[in-house]
């Protein structure tokens, strides 16, 4: 294959696998499930919810023994009062599913509930356990609807954001390869730095302000993870401008603190931790992420196949140039 050609098949390659790990992680999301002896329940929750609208939960409970009368319930409380409540799971048409409501919230309310079933051996599983103060409860977030126009502005940014950047990633390696396109490399990674920064931050704040009612929950304010992942992706790329700021600033009295060469292979990995960063769930928790982490972990090898490639094919070319 001749070496103008590389650049386009890695970066394709690289965008099919990216859609197809992306698809994998929206689809497979798995119930939670609690045994106790032949007891099981099984539960996949939903995280956000209108507000003022009842939420619906429906669980799936088995076993051989039958389940106790009134045996499974729902504990919960809000983050108004904090007074625990308990709604009692009916069963749903003589089924093995129980089903119950808690009541619609206005936001920022949230609401931490646990779910518990009994059958008639004495047997007994919790979903989840522990105190709620540790995080370690169900979180059912409240939202209102926001401005079309601004949600459409954000996604539009979002994508924009990352065709720069896979812009980026392409001319980097034909800079690396042939020694052609660094301008393109760096001004593909700057707009997209700039266009992330806005649809991350003034866009992202004010959207987030409207659906939750809280604008921004990350670093320096919390540690939330999706505001958070935000963070991490603008700073990676203003960090590696910064450092080649001399293509910004023709006139800066120490422009590039890096090569041309570092930038580029900067910009290849910045393609890839945007990825990673991204697989991670929108709005999960960080009490949720070691679960999440351990379910889906597999599924994170052909990126680190990818990587250990990269590294092989790159030593290797340095040992013949030697």
């Amino acid at each position: 294959m001749k070496s103008d050609r590389i650049p386009f098949v890695v970066t394709i390659g690289f965008a099919a696998v990216s859609t197809l790990l992306f698809l994998l992680f929206s689809l497979s999301k798995q119930p939670d499930v609690a045994r106790s002896g032949e007891l099981r329940m099984e539960y996949l929750p939903l995280r956000e919810n209108p507000e003022n609208t009842p939420h619906h939960v429906m669980v799936k409970v088995t076993s051989p023994a039958g389940i106790k009368p009134g045996g499974v319930i729902l504990r919960y409380f809000t983050s108004d009062d904090k007074k625990t409540r308990k709604v009692t799971l009916r069963r749903i048409r003589r089924g093995n599913y129980f089903g119950g409501y808690i009541p619609g919230l206005t936001k920022p309310a949230n609401v931490l509930y646990q779910l518990q079933a009994t059958d008639l051996s004495g047997s007994r599983v919790t979903l989840k356990k522990g105190t709620p103060e540790k995080g370690n409860w169900y979180i059912l977030i409240f939202t209102a609807p926001a401005n079309p126009w601004l949600r459409m502005l954000h996604l539009g940014l979002i994508a924009g954001s990352f065709i720069f950047f896979l812009h980026s990633f392409y001319f980097a390696q034909r800079y690396l390869l042939l020694g052609k396109d660094f301008g393109r490399c760096f001004w593909s990674a700057a707009a997209g730095a700039g266009s992330f920064f806005i649809t991350g931050f003034p866009v992202g704040i004010v959207l987030a302000y409207q659906t939750f009612g809280v604008g921004w929950s990350g670093i320096p304010l919390g540690w939330d993870i999706t505001d958070n992942k935000s963070v991490l992706i603008f700073l990676y790329y203003a960090v590696i401008i910064a450092l080649a700021k001399g293509h910004l600033y023709k006139k800066a009295k120490k422009p590039n603190r890096i090569s041309d060469r570092t930038f580029a292979r900067l910009s290849l990995w910045g393609m890839l931790f945007t990825l990673v960063i991204f697989l991670l769930p929108h709005g999960i928790s960080n009490a949720e992420m070691a679960s999440y982490l351990r379910v889906h972990l597999p599924l994170f090898i052909p990126i680190i196949i990818a990587a250990v490639l990269f590294l092989i094919i790159r030593y290797t070319r340095r040992r013949r140039a030697a």
